[in-house]
């Protein structure tokens, strides 16, 4: 076992390595991209926005916002960016020690609302031409190599990283009362959900679009907190989570928590947000 713990480690690290190289080649990227165009160049290309002034907007939850907005006001900038876009303010030059990271929270014409999880900084609202730069998204990164990192500590996630099948015995389907919320599933997705509450550690569900992935998904969740578990569900894109959140709130009214960044949380779902629940909390309020 010790030797299996060895090469689980071996290739971990691996993994890290990888993930460090692609970071450093992004910001690589980056860089030489801003080196070799001008801040005009870039807007064309799409990559940026320049020739902007900056005014303070209302607070929301624990974000400071800022709106930039083109000092020429034809100017139509709604489809460089979208919500959820890191970028990086500066006054043309995002290499430069002057700059400050932000997250697109709104486009509109001529006019793009920045949340900042720190106070912006003041020479954002002195300058007179700003510019907005699209910055690789690190957060990626900095979450893989965390969650990489963690996994080091759990000898019971070593075999995802061997090579070697390790045989693992589930429970027989037969010890399982199950009472369906959705009596409208199909005989597969009924065994998909017994097969996956009775798995001790991974169950996949494979098929293509359309066969009730999603729905078998929702099953599983709602079962799972019949049974008192607490629930963590993650997807490969945020409108996959707001999906999901969407289609269990018809059947969970309470003791849902979205979490994630405000720009990419659909404003319908905002009610489910964690900082629009802690504002609503009694006991938050009296400590912040």
């Amino acid at each position: 076992m010790e030797n299996l713990a060895n090469e689980a480690l071996r290739n971990i690290n691996h993994y890290e390595n990888l993930v460090n190289i692609e970071k450093e080649e992004e910001l690589k990227e980056f860089e030489e991209f801003v080196k070799k165009y001008t801040p005009q160049e870039r807007e064309k290309l799409f990559r940026a926005i320049t020739n902007l002034k900056a005014k303070k907007y209302p607070k929301k939850y624990e974000y400071h916002i800022v709106k930039f907005e083109k000092r020429k006001k034809d100017e139509n900038i709604k489809n460089i960016f979208s919500p959820g876009d890191v970028v990086v303010v500066s006054s043309g030059n995002p290499l430069s020690k002057e700059v400050q990271k932000g997250t697109i929270y709104k486009v509109g014409k001529n006019y793009i609302l920045v949340l900042f999880e720190e106070e912006p900084k003041p020479w954002i609202f002195s300058k007179k031409n700003l510019t907005l730069d699209l910055y690789p998204d690190d957060v990626t990164f900095k979450r893989w190599l965390e969650a990489l990192e963690d996994v080091k500590n759990r000898k019971d996630l070593y075999f995802l990283f061997l090579d070697k099948k390790i045989k693992k015995e589930d429970k027989d389907e037969k010890l399982l009362k199950l009472e369906l919320i959705n009596k409208n599933l199909n005989i597969y997705q009924q065994k998909a959900v017994k097969k996956a509450l009775l798995s001790k550690d991974f169950f996949l569900i494979h098929g293509p679009p359309g066969t009730g992935k999603t729905t078998t998904l929702v099953e599983i969740i709602l079962q799972l907190f019949k049974l008192g578990k607490k629930i963590l569900v993650t997807a490969d894109s945020n409108t996959a989570v707001d999906n999901l959140l969407e289609r269990v709130s018809k059947y969970l009214k309470n003791n849902l928590v979205r979490v994630g960044h405000l720009s990419k949380v659909s404003q319908k779902l905002e009610k489910f947000f964690i900082f629009h629940l802690l504002e609503k909390d009694e006991e938050y309020r009296k400590i912040r």
